[in-house]
């Protein structure tokens, strides 16, 4: 009975072990990529003190319904990405993307009661012995002992290593990429733009995107972007569905011009990705 009642608790613990390294395993996948999109990504442009310029603002607003914030013609407005995410963000995700302690140290017990149970099966030989017949004399239990000890430090440092590598890489390759936009007018090369009405009307549509290393030069447009995000994360983090949206080494210099967005998720200016710059200067944004 008692040789049965101990191969009983050791399969019910390694049992619980796996399952509890399983379980941690998928919470920080989980968990810690959520954390990663919340730090990682772009952030419109907030409009700052005259003459300064405006890196991290955090302007990300959700107006409530029928509610309107109206900015009013800034003299001069300056927002440079190069903290968002080609850059700063890159950097403070991949300091994010690993276990944390309190989960390493979960998953070290789980390991160590999983290596005592299995290695005193097999030492018992599934039970055929007793506790005492198992253990009897000093060798076997210090057998017992130094294979506990190293397996347990091999594993423990195998499945960090291994979830590290391939379950925070493609979160990290996800995170810090860039969305694919579409615009209503789209900008790779040198252009200018002067007293023209942009509608952008489709969802996850921009009424202008710089990329590619793209440079625009906009004087006295008329902007107005309506249709709803189908992303909300891609919104506040990329810029998916702003009004104007500029890209990683690409740079746009709007004057006198009027914005308006009125749709959810839809930022009136976004600057996004490593040297992405937008110059605006006596334009008026409303988004609603």
């Amino acid at each position: 009975m008692k040789k049965k009642l101990s191969v009983i608790i050791s399969v019910i613990c390694i049992i619980v072990s796996l399952g509890s390294i399983s379980g941690t395993l998928y919470y920080a996948k989980n968990h810690n990529t959520s954390s990663m999109m919340q730090q990682a990504g772009g952030t419109p442009p907030s409009m700052p003190n005259q003459g300064e310029n405006s890196q991290n603002n955090e302007s990300n607003q959700q107006d409530s319904p029928g509610q309107s914030n109206s900015q009013p013609t800034m003299p001069e407005q300056n927002q440079q990405n190069n903290n968002q995410p080609g850059q700063m963000n890159q950097e403070m995700t991949s300091s994010s993307q690993s276990l944390t302690t309190l989960q390493i140290v979960i998953i070290s017990i789980s390991v160590l009661v999983f290596m005592l149970a299995i290695t005193y099966l097999i030492m018992s030989k599934f039970g055929s012995r007793t506790l005492a017949e198992t253990f009897y004399g000093a060798k076997p239990t210090a057998i017992y002992a130094v294979i506990n000890v190293i397996g347990t430090i091999l594993l423990v440092c195998a499945l960090v290593l291994s979830s590290n590598a391939l379950l925070f890489n493609n979160a990290s390759s996800n995170n810090t990429s860039q969305i694919t936009t579409e615009g209503v007018v789209d900008v790779s090369d040198s252009q200018e733009l002067s007293n023209k009405t942009l509608s952008a009307t489709s969802s996850d549509e921009s009424a202008i995107v710089v990329n590619d290393g793209g440079s625009l030069n906009a004087t006295g447009l008329t902007i107005s972007k309506s249709g709803d995000s189908s992303n909300t994360e891609n919104s506040e983090f990329y810029g998916l569905n702003a009004a104007v949206l500029v890209q990683k080494e690409s740079e746009a210099t709007i004057k006198d011009t009027t914005i308006k967005t009125n749709a959810s998720g839809a930022n009136a200016v976004f600057a996004t990705g490593e040297n992405a710059v937008i110059n605006v200067s006596n334009t008026k944004i409303t988004t609603t």
